[in-house]
């Protein structure tokens, strides 16, 4: 609009080259007014951002447990609208659930904790450890890694680099009755986590590291497992009706008990070395054996097997 009064005036004849230099002199103050009011704001931001994520951290570390969830949803709020701070709120987050699962059998109970006794899973892990399960909550809700973040990290570690500044890392964390519903936790590393009855329904832990993992009694419903590592994990009595085990490493797994009749492409899994029991459940016409999964031993199959008229362990078969 200014452009076009300017054009008209120059059209009138009416605008000497005086008028001229003010209109302009005007504009250039304009625009850098504007830029200074922009770094300001910027500065200012900053500094809020700032003082949020340090009083977040710093109560983190206090013994109230409601002080310590609320903090949890603080950094998650600051993870959405800053993402300067995006890597170092996952790192806390992941380092946090590493601190205070599993919990030291040494030390005395923390708030919440589950008594000694306590059959693994019979309560969620919100109930006993709810800022856990609030970490747990918003990794699982992170926002994706951009593409120049990705590029950010591959320059400066290459593509492991890249990876990593794109993962997360729980290896070890107890999280026994967790629900982790729907949570997108693609290439996270959870190697040797404690995961018995966890709900991870339609959870994607495509590329993720569950090798040795428990996963006794989870919910791994239409969950999306793409080349996930299930090496040596147990996975016995857990439901992964509808998943899709597509290039999941299953080598040695456990899976008696475990309900497989409609995971999808199972064929395409590997199962070498996996064993199952005449509970576990496969897709009609699947043939475990003919892709490597073998019968559980004896002795570890008798506790699940009905026994035969003379008191010893039936034979271990298949049942689709």
């Amino acid at each position: 609009m200014l452009m076009l009064t300017i054009s008209a005036l120059h059209g009138s004849g009416t605008v000497d080259s005086g008028t001229n230099v003010a209109i302009f002199g005007a504009i250039a103050t304009a625009i850098g007014a504007l830029m200074v009011g922009l770094l300001n704001y910027r500065g200012q931001n900053r500094i809020v951002v700032t003082t949020r994520f340090g009083q977040a951290t710093a109560q983190l570390g206090e013994q109230n447990p409601d002080v310590r969830v609320g903090a949890i949803y603080a950094l998650e709020q600051i993870m959405k609208t800053s993402r300067p701070e995006r890597r170092a709120i996952i790192e806390l987050l992941a380092s946090y659930v590493l601190a205070h699962a599993p919990y030291p059998t040494d030390k005395p109970i923390r708030d919440g904790q589950p008594p000694p006794g306590v059959p693994d899973g019979e309560r969620p892990l919100r109930g006993w450890a709810r800022d856990v399960q609030a970490a747990m909550s918003v990794l699982g809700r992170r926002p994706r890694t951009t593409i120049r973040e990705f590029l950010r990290g591959a320059g400066s570690g290459g593509l492991r680099g890249a990876y990593a500044a794109a993962a997360v890392n729980v290896s070890g964390a107890d999280l026994r009755g967790g629900d982790l519903t729907r949570a997108d936790l693609a290439r996270t590393q959870m190697y040797q986590c404690k995961l018995q009855r966890a709900v991870l329904f339609e959870a994607n832990l495509s590329k993720a590291n569950l090798a040795n993992s428990v996963l006794d009694k989870a919910d791994l419903k239409q969950a999306y497992l793409h080349s996930t590592n299930l090496v040596g994990a147990s996975l016995r009595e857990a439901d992964l009706r509808r998943a899709d085990l597509h290039g999941a490493d299953l080598r040695n797994a456990r899976l008696e008990g475990a309900l497989l009749s409609d995971a999808r492409n199972l064929a395409k899994a590997d199962l070498s070395g996996a064993t199952g029991d005449p509970k576990t459940r496969w897709p009609a016409g699947f043939d475990p054996q003919g892709h490597g999964v073998k019968p559980s031993a004896p002795r570890q199959a008798s506790s699940e097997s009905q026994a035969t008229g003379d008191g010893s362990p039936s034979t271990p078969s298949y049942r689709a």
